[in-house]
């Protein structure tokens, strides 16, 4: 049985199955996870969906497709700075925006994921009718999909802001009153992220010893306006994110083509019938790797990778809740304070310092990382050298033994053939000091040559002695 396995971007748990029966959905929480591509909604292309539809994602009731703010940049534009967010330490994290009635607050994390992000920034900002904003900037997470023990992380745009939605209003009985799409200038400008991160990617191929393969790509932008009941009251929130995901692998086709050199070496070698006791490894060619557009993101195929990654950065995460349904003017005023935040001065050059420690260790670990890939190859070649050393000198005693046992044989039967005729003629073969061979009758016991002129030859019985400047001859057995 083929079996593969692949992660619920829903429920983050993995899924072993067969081959020949992928499910459609999720062991675990019973989401779908196998859409057709018929009922897949419009994105920026095949692999980056832009938004999923209700019918797909949504987790809440009373969702009319048709119940959009639509808004326009100039109407939610960043307008000037007239609050500093401080945190709680009195350190100026931002500048931006706020409506008059609003005052602002700021915190940060440690996040040392990544050399990009090592601090989350959060916003806050609140007024007295009970109104708050919050912003976060900049998260990233990943997920090594070849980990059998990983969760993925990973969720779709509806999932993501539903799941957080039921969380920061403490129930999960919620009605979706509005959508707030994209601006398509966005759209657009967030496509061209995407090509722009599969092309770095990419782009660390380093020639025939490691290559970077982009499985699938990921946008999304939007908000999403709910309304729960709490305590018998009404509330509202509004959630609002960024979404920008990589699918991608690396493997060594050096490695590869090293492992095949061998492979073919000993299915030589068995084929020949001198490795009775050895078992054949399987043999490795270039692998298929799973590229398919119609494969949901975050569920293609691992095989013939040694790395493989879901790495998922989140820009902007922000809410507004509220205890009165937002009109779109409280709607504008929320996003033109998203849009005017702007990291303080002092909070950026805190961040760089952090960067560039982060980037001294991680470049440390990426050279180790090379080395190490590098040290593989190097030992795969010697390997097969080693190999290929052996089996010459293999080669060579087997010829030698050949070619032994071919001289064997002919001389077995020259022996015999000599004997046969010997004891035909009555004669016996003696062999002359020049090398050459000499027949005598077999009534003499010894042969003796004449040292200066070998033709001479006299025999004699067994009892008689050497002749002075003669020499005796050795019979043949």
């Amino acid at each position: 049985m083929d079996t593969r396995s692949l992660f619920c971007i829903y429920c983050g748990k993995k899924i072993m199955y067969d081959a020949a029966k992928p499910p459609r959905f999720c062991l675990y929480c019973g989401e779908e996870i196998a859409i057709p591509k018929k009922n897949r909604p419009e994105s920026v292309n095949d692999n980056m969906p832009a938004q999923q539809t209700a019918s797909e994602q949504d987790t809440v009731r009373n969702y009319d497709e048709n119940s959009l703010i639509e808004l326009t940049q100039s109407e939610t534009a960043a307008q000037q700075s007239n609050t500093d967010f401080f945190s709680s330490e009195k350190e100026k994290i931002f500048t931006g925006w706020l409506p008059e009635s609003f005052t602002g607050y700021a915190k940060y994390e440690p996040s040392f994921q990544t050399p990009d992000f090592p601090l989350l920034l959060w916003a806050f900002a609140k007024n007295e009718a009970g109104s708050e904003y919050f912003c976060r900037k900049e998260k990233i997470r990943s997920i090594n999909k070849l980990d059998p023990n990983a969760e993925n992380p990973f969720r779709l745009f509806d999932a993501y802001l539903d799941e957080n939605a039921a969380a920061l209003l403490a129930t999960k009985a919620l009605r979706l009153v509005k959508r707030v799409p994209a601006f398509q200038e966005s759209q657009q400008k967030l496509y061209e992220i995407l090509m722009k991160r599969k092309q770095q990617i990419e782009s660390r191929s380093q020639g025939n010893f490691i290559q970077y393969v982009v499985q699938g790509e990921y946008g999304a932008e939007g908000g999403k306006l709910y309304e729960a009941e709490i305590g018998g009251r009404k509330k509202y929130l509004l959630l609002y994110t960024v979404m920008i995901a990589d699918e991608f692998g690396a493997f060594s086709p050096s490695l590869l083509q090293s492992q095949a050199r061998t492979n073919q070496m000993l299915q030589s070698m068995r084929t020949m019938g001198r490795l009775p006791f050895f078992q054949m490894p399987q043999q490795q060619g270039m692998p298929v790797i799973d590229t398919d557009p119609n494969t949901q993101f975050g569920c293609h195929r691992t095989d013939g990778f040694t790395t493989n990654m879901i790495t998922w950065l989140i820009p902007a995460f922000a809410g507004f809740l509220s205890d009165s349904l937002p009109d779109k003017e409280a709607v504008c005023d929320f996003y033109k304070f998203l849009n005017s935040l702007k990291v303080a001065p002092e909070t950026e050059q805190q961040i760089n310092r952090l960067r560039e420690q982060i980037m001294v260790r991680q470049m440390a670990d990426q050279q180790q990382a090379a080395n190490i890939m590098q040290q593989m190859v190097r030992d795969q070649q010697r390997s097969f050298d080693r190999r290929s050393e052996i089996m010459r000198d293999l080669n060579e005693h087997r010829d030698n033994l050949f070619q032994q046992r071919i001289a064997a044989d002919n001389a077995a039967f020259d022996r015999r053939s000599r004997l046969q005729h010997e004891s035909i003629m009555g004669v016996n073969t003696y062999t002359r000091t020049d090398g050459t061979n000499i027949e005598a009758d077999v009534r003499f016991d010894r042969v003796f040559q004449r040292e200066n002129d070998p033709t001479q030859l006299i025999g004699a019985p067994n009892t008689a002695d050497v002749p002075f400047g003669w020499t005796e001859l050795e019979k043949l057995k």
